[in-house]
C-alpha cells in the first residue's frame, strides 16, 4: 500500500495553479513553507523515514514544496501534534479498530477526519467514535461545499458552525419572551423564603428542570403548599 501512495505522489504534477495539469500549486508564503520544512525535519530526527519529497521543488521557482510522504510516524513526534498545512502524509500504522481510533483521537484538534474501508458498516462505526466536527467515510475534502451540512470542528479547531441550520442560527440573536399569565397567583420562588420554600426548590431542581412531564406533575402537592403558605401571608 504505501509502494502504492509514493506511486501516485509521484505521478502528481507540481507546477503554477494557471496550467490544466498541475495537482500541486505553491505555499501560500515563506512562512507557511518554514513551517513545513520544520515538521519535516522534525519526522526526521525523530526516526521516520522521508519516502519521497522532503524539499523546495529545485526544478520551480517559487514557495514550491514538494509531495511528501512520510513512514514510520507515530504520536509521539511533534509534527504529528501540530497543524502542518502543507503537502505532507505521514503514514502510522496500527493494528486494532480501537487502536485507530486511539490514535485518532489523540490530538487537541478535531476539524474534520476520512475513514477508509471496504466495509460501509465499520466504516460508520469508527467514524461516529472519531472526534472531529466531519467525518467523511471513502471521501475527503469536498464537505465544506455542501451548504445543507453544518461544518465546523471539535476541541481547539473550527470553533463554531457555518452552513446549515446550525450555521444560520450563529448569525442570529436569540431573545425569549416569558409572559406570566397567572399573575394572580403569588410565585412560588418569590421572598420571603422559608423552610417549606427551600423544600419546594430542592423539589423542584429534580423534577421541573428534569424536561419530565411526569416528572412535574410530583411536584404540584409541594407546589401547593408552597402557594397556601405565600397566601396566607
Amino acid at each position: 500500500m504505501t509502494r502504492k501512495i509514493v506511486e501516485k505522489t509521484l505521478a502528481l504534477q507540481q507546477d503554477t495553479g494557471d496550467k490544466e495539469t498541475t495537482s500541486i500549486g505553491a505555499m501560500s508564503s515563506e512562512r507557511q513553507i518554514q513551517i513545513v520544512e520544520d515538521h519535516v525535519e522534525d519526522f526526521r530526527a525523530a526516526g521516520a523515514k522521508i519516502e519521497t519529497g522532503g524539499r523546495r521543488n529545485p526544478a520551480l521557482e517559487g514557495l514550491f514544496y514538494e509531495p511528501t510522504v512520510i513512514t514510520g510516524a507515530h504520536n509521539d513526534m511533534r509534527a504529528m501534534q501540530e497543524e502542518t498545512f502543507g503537502p505532507t502524509l505521514p503514514i502510522a500504522t496500527f493494528t486494532t479498530e480501537e487502536e485507530a481510533i486511539r490514535l485518532a483521537n489523540d490530538s487537541e484538534f478535531g476539524l474534520t477526519a476520512s475513514v477508509w474501508t471496504r466495509d460501509r458498516a465499520k466504516g460508520k462505526r469508527v467514524a461516529e467514535k472519531i472526534e472531529a466536527g466531519s467525518v467523511c467515510i471513502n471521501e475527503v475534502l469536498y464537505t465544506h461545499g455542501i451548504g445543507q451540512t453544518p461544518w465546523g470542528g471539535f476541541k481547539n479547531s473550527g470553533r463554531g458552525r457555518t452552513h446549515g441550520r446550525e450555521g444560520l442560527m450563529e448569525l442570529v440573536q436569540p431573545q425569549h419572551i416569558h409572559t406570566n399569565k397567572l399573575a394572580l397567583m403569588p410565585d412560588a420562588w418569590w421572598m420571603p423564603y422559608s423552610a417549606t420554600a427551600v423544600e419546594t426548590f430542592r423539589k423542584m431542581t429534580t423534577t421541573f428542570a428534569s424536561g419530565s412531564i411526569i416528572k412535574t406533575t410530583m411536584l404540584l402537592p409541594q407546589l401547593a403548599k408552597r402557594v397556601r403558605e405565600l397566601l396566607k401571608r
